[in-house]
């Protein structure tokens, strides 16, 4: 039974947390919440997406689409380097609360195995024009049985664009 809904606790709670931050001279609230989409009265809306998905890829199908007049490709950590920076600028300039990345974020990115986990892949999709508007990387670990076998591991995605999700997220 819900006893305290429609008093405005909430609207109070988030009001004196406001406030109190503004005295402080606080230049941001932030908030982790499970219930995410009530704080969006309160000036809030999410900083980043994350998502883990497990599918058997012969029981699973995407929703038809337009074709994709783009193109994928399997590019080495160098040119990820160089990419990944460039889409996500781009897909940050228009995803309000998405985080600048820390300095040195991609570089890091390497072709080596990491132990069991085997090496890191990029791929990134081009549109029809030829510029990068959609970056991944994944891994094949290794697998010491058949069920686990074959299973492909993406680690990130980023798209400018709902055709680049798709592309590179169907690969």
């Amino acid at each position: 039974m819900a006893t305290h809904r429609q008093r405005g606790y909430l609207r109070q709670m988030m009001q004196a947390m406001l406030d109190a931050a503004l005295e402080r001279g606080e230049p941001l609230a932030m908030l982790s919440a499970s219930e995410g989409s009530i704080y969006g009265w309160f000036g809030f809306s999410p900083a980043t997406y994350r998502t883990r998905w497990e599918l058997v890829r012969h029981e699973a199908a995407l929703f038809p689409a337009e074709p994709d007049p783009g193109s994928l490709e399997l590019v080495d950590a160098a040119r990820a380097k160089k990419a990944w920076p460039r889409v996500h600028a781009e897909v940050r300039a228009h995803r309000i609360g998405e985080l600048g990345p820390l300095p040195g974020r991609w570089d890091g990115l390497s072709e080596e195995a990491d132990g069991a986990n085997g090496p890191l892949r990029y791929l990134t999709h081009r549109d029809q024009h030829g510029n990068v508007d959609g970056i991944a990387n994944f891994r094949l670990p290794w697998s010491p049985t058949t069920d686990r076998a074959r299973t492909l591991v993406v680690e990130a995605l980023e798209a400018t664009n709902p055709v680049a999700y798709r592309a590179c997220g169907d690969y």
